[in-house]
């Protein structure tokens, strides 16, 4: 991966953020606290903006804590969702928009190079799916809103 494409990748998070956040799915449950309880609708947002972009057809990552080091919440497990772009075992490049949510986290980098320093507190309940093939069962019809107000959005500019 060139300096050239991270800054595209950047640039397509960046511009994913911004017009999630003022979408009318901004005011739903999933987005009114960002950056908790919104890495599900973010990851699957901006996953399909970069897919649109050609930049990769990252892999859509959520698992839950141990309560030992994330305690439960009236919801359960504590759950979180990433993106990874990877070539073959290898992850390449991860982006986590909402790791901040969580105090063990709170200074954590949004992306980088290789794996993700969460990825290995998040290691139970575990699914992985690319962007392009995640099962509508793992998404509500909010996303899908979302996501459509996001392209339209991006489309305008």
């Amino acid at each position: 991966m060139t300096a050239f494409d991270v800054a595209h990748i950047d640039r397509a998070v960046d511009e994913s953020l911004a017009a999630l956040k003022v979408c009318q799915a901004s005011t739903s449950l999933w987005l009114k606290d960002f950056p908790r309880n919104s890495c599900d609708l973010a990851s699957f947002v901006i996953g399909h903006v970069l897919l649109d972009r050609d930049l990769g057809d990252w892999t859509y990552v959520n698992g839950a804590a141990s309560p030992e080091v994330i305690p439960r919440s009236w919801l359960g497990p504590a759950g979180h969702t990433w993106l990874e772009l990877r070539s073959g075992p290898a992850t390449l490049f991860f982006i986590d928009v909402t790791v901040r949510q969580f105090k063990l986290f709170e200074f954590a980098p949004l992306s980088g190079v290789g794996h993700n320093s969460a990825a290995g507190t998040f290691v139970n309940e575990r699914k992985e799916d690319p962007v392009s093939r995640i099962p509508i069962w793992r998404t509500y019809p909010v996303y899908h809103a979302a996501l459509a107000e996001v392209r339209a959005t991006l489309l305008a500019r």
